[in-house]
């Protein structure tokens, strides 16, 4: 495998990790639609799947998790999950505490 193809290759990983990145976006977004919409239970599994998305695509703690974590957060609260919700913003409080 020459050079040409190494960079080759690693464009097409970069394309990749960028398209699943704007599907986790889009997920994010389309759950607070159906937030609003009252389709509280909808908006739940759509940030479940988005957050789970994202830890399989960075594995690292970022602002977007955080971000997601407290929308999520949020979403519990609503519905009354008060255990879920005070876990999963305590989870995107701390991430967040760790960013410069």
């Amino acid at each position: 495998m020459n050079s040409h193809d190494l960079l080759r290759l690693a464009w097409q990983a970069i394309w990749f990790h960028r398209q699943r990145s704007l599907l986790t976006l889009l997920g994010v977004m389309l759950a607070a639609v159906l937030s609003k919409q009252g389709q509280m239970k909808a908006a739940e599994t759509m940030l479940q799947q988005a957050l789970a998305m994202q830890r399989r695509l960075t594995r690292d703690e970022t602002l977007d998790t955080a971000t997601t974590l407290g929308t999520l957060g949020s979403t519990f609260l609503s519905q009354g999950k008060l255990e879920e919700a005070k876990t999963t913003l305590r989870e995107a409080l701390a991430i967040q505490k760790k960013m410069p």
